[in-house]
């Protein structure tokens, strides 16, 4: 009888395996005796082969039947897409953590210098930040020893820095106490290599400073005389001054200011060769001056005026006066002008010469000028008779007196080539000399 009921769970047991049950043993007691779900190796066991079968299911009533069977499988599915696409997700991401390696790779390489230029460029900024870093500890936080550390560092390291003068004496005043021997060392070196300098005159005369103040301020007065008697074209007198500064006071501050008034003259006294000599001079003696970018304007005005000068030569008027001409006030762009002067010129003309038929109009002639053009005359001769009374105390621009412009008589051929000419100064000579009109 006891045989027959254990063939029976035997039997039983199989059928349940058929379906697809865990291959575990009878839940009341494991084989050697002790509760199965006391041995954890045994559940986890008995866990994974569920799932490894059924899946990963919830617990739930009727877990076995085909429509909680279809639910799971779809779960599944959706579970099985999901994990799909996570594992994409895990693919893109080292991608573009990639993608951002190599951008701040390329930004980190950017900064490193690797031309000439550019190592030349970024050793320029360390030797200055040096010589700052020195100035930092000597003069705001009067720590002396990181600072002559920072000195030394930056003569060690560029010997050929443009600063070396002065970082030079200010190695030789911190060792004057602290070691004669080497500020001995370090006077020697600037006033060899370095005796123009003021740091080498200061080592060589300690007053040096204040009597060049002195003189600085001799040599100011004699300068504003030489400036005045220059404006007022006494360039014999102006000449007397500069000379008497430059012997008497050798090496000031004024002495720049000096050599460039001295070429202003020249220019106005010797003509074009000896100026832009003087000029040149000036540019090459003073690279330091306040005044060499204007040295250098002045230098560039004398080739600008030259090929506008060429430019002018080239423009041929005709003598030919036996035809109608126009009246011309040329001006520099002003909003009254335009707005009040051609009725004024209009009227004044139908006033003095009512039977001309005089009609008067701006243009505009370049971006800095325009002009009111009054025609026309019928000749030469009418056009001059106008020209003197619009100069005579009668003008109607007398009240305008302050505004630049100027006015004159052209030929109708002559205007045409004045106006597409665009340089205001072209006709000046040819009217001087074939008008004689000039008052």
């Amino acid at each position: 009888k006891q045989r027959r009921k254990e063939e029976r769970n035997k039997a039983s047991l199989n059928q349940q395996n058929t379906f697809g049950a865990p291959s575990f043993q009878q839940t009341t007691a494991s084989s050697n005796g002790k509760f199965y779900f006391y041995d954890p190796t045994t559940v986890a066991s008995g866990r994974n082969e569920f799932k490894r079968v059924w899946g990963d299911r919830s617990l739930q009533d009727n877990w076995r039947t085909k429509q909680n069977v279809i639910a799971q499988q779809q779960a599944s599915t959706e579970d099985q897409n999901n994990i799909a696409n996570v594992s994409q997700g895990d693919i893109a991401a080292p991608a573009s953590e990639e993608a951002q390696l190599l951008q701040e790779r390329n930004t980190f390489f950017a900064n490193i210098p690797f031309s000439e230029e550019q190592k030349s460029t970024l050793n320029k900024e360390i030797e200055e930040a040096y010589f700052k870093l020195g100035n930092i500890y000597n003069f705001d936080l009067k720590e002396k020893n990181d600072a002559v550390v920072a000195y030394t560092t930056l003569l060690n390291r560029y010997p050929s820095t443009e600063h070396k003068p002065e970082v030079l004496y200010l190695l030789y005043i911190y060792h004057q106490e602290t070691d004669p021997a080497k500020a001995k060392t370090y006077a020697k070196e600037l006033t060899t290599k370095f005796p123009e300098t003021i740091y080498a005159k200061l080592i060589l005369n300690p007053n040096y400073q204040e009597e060049s103040n002195l003189a600085s301020a001799k040599v100011k007065l004699i300068y504003e005389d030489a400036y005045k008697a220059y404006n007022v074209n006494d360039f014999k007198t102006a000449l007397s001054h500069i000379e008497r500064g430059l012997q008497e006071y050798p090496e000031n501050d004024y002495e720049d200011n000096l050599k460039l008034l001295e070429a202003l003259i020249i220019g106005k006294t010797e003509g074009r060769n000896n100026y832009v000599y003087k000029l040149q001079q000036f540019i090459s003696n003073y690279p330091e001056s306040e005044l060499l970018d204007f040295a250098k304007q002045l230098l560039a005005s004398v080739d600008q005026l030259e090929k506008k000068q060429r430019a002018m030569n080239e423009i041929k008027y005709v003598p030919y006066f036996k035809q109608a001409h126009y009246f011309v006030l040329l001006y520099e762009n002003n909003k009254a002008i335009s707005t009040i002067l051609p009725g004024e010129i209009e009227d004044f003309a139908k006033k003095f010469f009512p039977n001309e038929n005089l009609n008067a109009g701006n243009l505009i002639f370049d971006e800095d000028h325009s002009m009111i053009l009054l025609s026309e005359f019928k000749d030469k001769e009418t056009a001059e008779a106008f020209y003197k009374k619009f100069n005579s105390d009668l003008s109607p621009v007398k009240n305008f007196s302050s505004l630049n412009f100027s006015n004159f008589i052209i030929s109708k051929d002559n205007f045409q080539i004045f106006y597409q000419a665009k340089m205001p100064d072209s006709y000046n000579d040819f009217f001087k000399e074939n008008y004689k009109l000039i008052p």
